[in-house]
């Protein structure tokens, strides 16, 4: 129970600093808010209220934010705000009887109102139907309704599954007029058709020429790795020899045998890889050779090309 009292007592301890320090931010807010209105900025000094308001919402607040609409020809958001404040010095039971002051200005603003009736497609109406104003969704009961509006330009979208999004732009302006906009027809998204692909002539042997190449190059790897492992098994036949491991008559001690088993080894896969890599090679040249020839004139050559630790071939002409 302490621990309780403990925590409710640091928390109003923490609380008190930071509620101050919002007031303080509304205040200075609310100051600014006022310096700008008196020098007719409406423009700048209505979100000044605003984020006064929202930091401290009071009546008196809401009144300023009310009147700086009302002169910036917001007359829409100054109707909606002087509601606000009207709700507000009612339940606050103002003694000031603000919740007047806000009911006179609503009546001298509402005849001048300019409204917007969006109406949704009377026929062939969509199924899941969407309509938006200003990037703000509209429920069913919106629909039809005359909705005070601020002059100026605004946005009506509609979207439905399959269909494509429908937009019109507006100008609302007019002192007392109710503009109507009739949303759609929407028209159907079909699924992209498909567009058939012009294929260019192939090369008929195209697939063998890939292949010979494959090929004829794992042939050349093979006959690579085959001669390193040559080398290799030399090297190991010139170390048994040396030091005194094996004699002329090729006996040897245990460093030399296990030498010239290494270099047998190696002597092995080294055959083993030249034949496999010979057969590829002269595999992957057959192929080369034998592809299927394009309709037009062409010209293939390939050369073998040798030269010190290095093995292939030269290919030109035209495919």
């Amino acid at each position: 129970m302490r621990f309780l009292a403990s925590v409710a007592f640091v928390s109003v301890i923490l609380a008190a600093p930071l509620a101050h320090a919002q007031q303080s931010e509304a205040d200075k807010l609310f100051d600014e808010g006022a310096a700008l209105m008196k020098a007719n900025k409406f423009g700048e000094a209505c979100p000044k209220f605003e984020a006064s308001n929202k930091l401290d919402p009071q009546v008196g607040g809401f009144l300023w934010l009310a009147d700086c609409f009302e002169r910036n020809g917001q007359t829409a958001s100054a109707y909606k705000t002087y509601k606000d404040a009207q709700k507000m010095a009612i339940e606050k039971k103002d003694k000031q009887q603000r919740d007047k002051v806000a009911q006179k200005h609503i009546a001298t603003l509402e005849p001048h109102l300019t409204k917007l009736t969006i109406l949704a497609p009377s026929e062939n109406k969509p199924d899941g139907l969407e309509v938006m104003r200003d990037g703000e969704k509209l429920g069913a009961s919106d629909l039809g309704l005359a909705v005070p509006m601020d002059p100026g330009s605004h946005t009506i979208s509609a979207t439905a599954p399959h269909f494509k999004t429908w937009e019109k732009k507006i100008e609302v302006s007019g002192d007392g007029n109710t503009i109507t906009v009739n949303v759609g027809p929407l028209e159907k998204d079909e699924p992209n058709a498909p567009v058939p692909v012009q294929q260019e002539e192939g090369d008929p042997g195209f697939g063998f020429h890939v292949g010979g190449v494959v090929i004829g190059a794992a042939g050349l790897i093979a006959i690579g790795v085959g001669s390193a492992l040559g080398l290799v098994a030399s090297g190991k036949l010139s170390d048994s020899n040396s030091n005194g491991h094996c004699d002329a008559a090729n006996t040897c001690d245990a460093v030399g045998l296990d030498l010239r088993q290494q270099a047998k080894d190696a002597a092995l896969v080294s055959t083993i890889l030249f034949i496999g890599g010979g057969v590829a090679l002269a595999a992957g040249i057959v192929l080369f050779v034998v592809a299927p020839k394009k309709k037009h004139t062409g010209l293939a050559h390939i050369t073998p090309a040798v030269g010190p630790n290095f093995y292939g071939v030269s290919l030109g002409g035209s495919f």
